[in-house]
């Protein structure tokens, strides 16, 4: 019995248990390639995070703003990418629905940043 895990297994197994409500599967093409999408319908939200991440949003992180100038209104691969998700307790720069793609632009920063 081999411990290796060949990366076809884990983009083709399911997600855990219980921590997924509703998973959608389809294909995206980009140029000449297809992707398969894993669209989750619906993700753990933590309502006392909403002020914070109007917040962040209006905080003009130069990365982040310039990533946004490039993928807003799906001009990037007409991939709709929302800014500034709520996903549990967490709130995450960019999140792709249709690919279950979460984006972390300042990671580092947060590594840094002294807590009140």
């Amino acid at each position: 019995m081999s411990n290796i895990v060949k990366t076809e297994d884990l983009i083709n197994s399911p997600p855990p248990e219980g921590w997924l409500d509703e998973v959608e599967t389809g294909w995206l093409k980009i140029n000449d390639s297809r992707i398969k999408c894993t669209t989750i319908t619906r993700l753990p939200y933590n309502p006392k995070l909403t002020e914070k991440r109007q917040e962040l949003r209006y905080a003009h992180n130069l990365p982040e703003v310039l990533f946004w100038n490039q993928v807003k209104n799906s001009k990037f691969h007409n991939i709709d990418f929302d800014r500034q998700k709520i996903i549990g307790n967490y709130i995450v720069d960019f999140y792709v629905k249709q690919l279950g793609l979460v984006i972390e632009i300042d990671g580092l920063y947060h590594n840094f940043k002294r807590r009140l």
